[in-house]
């Protein structure tokens, strides 16, 4: 049976508990043995990455990058039995 849950904690704002919140799931899904993917676009504060990258699968991917929105989309679409787990921060809407 396939998890393929996608988590998102999000905001513009800093200090909302963005990081605090990722690193509570990934810590919960590594203690029941869930393989996780880990997202990180938050550029301004690379935190939870830093911190995980070398404990579960993680990239980092800039959205305000030309192709950071197809890598997401990527990222998704490969990994679509994981469960998924990203930290958006600001970021501009492509046009």
């Amino acid at each position: 049976m396939s998890d393929n849950k996608i988590y998102l904690s999000g905001g513009s704002k800093g200090g909302t508990g963005k990081s605090m919140v990722c690193i509570a799931l990934i810590d919960h899904l590594v203690s029941i043995n869930k393989k996780t993917i880990f997202i990180e676009t938050d550029t301004s504060n690379q935190d939870v990455w830093k911190s995980h990258k070398d404990e579960i699968t993680s990239e980092l991917i800039d959205l305000d990058d030309g192709d950071g929105w197809i890598q997401l989309v990527s990222k998704r679409s490969i990994s679509r039995v994981l469960p998924l787990l990203m930290k958006m921060g600001i970021f501009k809407i492509p046009r």
